[in-house]
């Protein structure tokens, strides 16, 4: 027959293991952001557990340039989130900004409201293409950032689509954009050159959700 101090020994037995195991399965995320390749030090360092999300603030970037403040200002609230890491050792995810003062980079003379390279380091060493397999990298863009970086590159919100760039080769494959009344998020299933136009300068057929209020406004655009 079971003791009282017999059963509080299991019960704190239980816990321990409930407490180890998910100590044990939730991995840090490493994350760093530049503002371009030609950056040294990072704009932003922060480090989040699976499943947590990583908010861009600007009273936390260090060292902004002058000539970059506005689009600093433009990422503050832009969230990035990963809910399981694809690798079982030590990961840490750079995002440079392809930026040029204010505005994103072109890509082959082709005006972007977003380029943005993503690279994975596993165990310290440069993985040139993770495959993050069923657990998308989702990127929230709120829409005050949004509105900002498409009147910087003069482009209008119309047939907006995030897509990869590979070379000037775009791509929709893999990446699928949701396009909300007071957000856009990107879902990417792969790290890698992520950029953000319009659909038809891109040669791509627009593929955006739009939830049902977004319907609705665009009945009466």
């Amino acid at each position: 027959m079971s003791t009282p101090g017999y059963k509080r020994f299991l019960s704190s037995s239980f816990l321990f293991f409930l407490c180890f195991v998910s100590a044990a399965t939730a991995a840090d995320i490493q994350w760093k952001l530049f503002l371009n390749r030609h950056m040294d030090a990072p704009l932003l360092e922060k480090t989040t557990r699976e499943g947590e999300e990583l908010v861009v603030r600007e009273a936390d970037c260090r060292q902004i340039p002058s000539e970059s403040g506005d689009i600093v200002n433009a990422m503050d609230g832009i969230s990035f989130k990963l809910d399981q890491s694809p690798v079982s050792g030590s990961l840490a995810i750079h995002i440079i900004l392809n930026v040029n003062g204010n505005v994103f980079e072109p890509v082959g003379g082709t005006s972007l409201f977003l380029n943005m390279t993503f690279a994975a380091y596993v165990n310290g060493i440069l993985n040139d293409y993770l495959d993050l397999g069923s657990s998308p990298l989702v990127m929230t863009i709120p829409q005050t950032g949004l509105s900002y970086f498409l009147s910087a590159c003069s482009l209008s919100h119309t047939n907006l689509v995030c897509v990869y760039n590979s070379g000037g080769v775009f791509t929709d494959d893999g990446i699928e954009t949701e396009d909300v009344t007071t957000r856009m998020i990107v879902s990417m299933d792969a790290l890698t050159n992520t950029v953000g136009g319009i659909g038809e300068d891109l040669g791509i057929e627009s593929k955006v959700k739009y939830d049902t209020w977004s319907k609705i406004k665009l009945l009466f655009r």
